[in-house]
């Protein structure tokens, strides 16, 4: 099994291979399971912490600075 610790997450540059290797290491290092015994579940998983990570660092930033110049922010409630 390939593992690579997940660095510099938003890259711009992320090629197919690459994000594979992201998600074999959510795979092993995140659900502690092997490619050949993952159920589908487990691959969406990975899949799913893959694309969180991609996604977290500009979406904290986007929310620094909103903080930072006081901007609105708007709150939804579903019932």
């Amino acid at each position: 099994m390939t593992s690579i610790a997940p660095t510099n997450m938003a890259s711009p540059n992320l090629t197919p291979t690459d994000f594979k290797a992201r998600m074999l290491h959510h795979l092993g290092s995140s659900l502690a399971k092997l490619p050949a015994t993952a159920t589908i579940g487990d691959w969406r998983m990975a899949l799913s912490l893959s694309l969180r990570d991609l996604i977290i660092e500009p979406w904290l930033e986007s929310d620094r600075k909103t903080h930072e110049e006081k901007g609105k922010r708007v709150y939804y409630l579903s019932m």
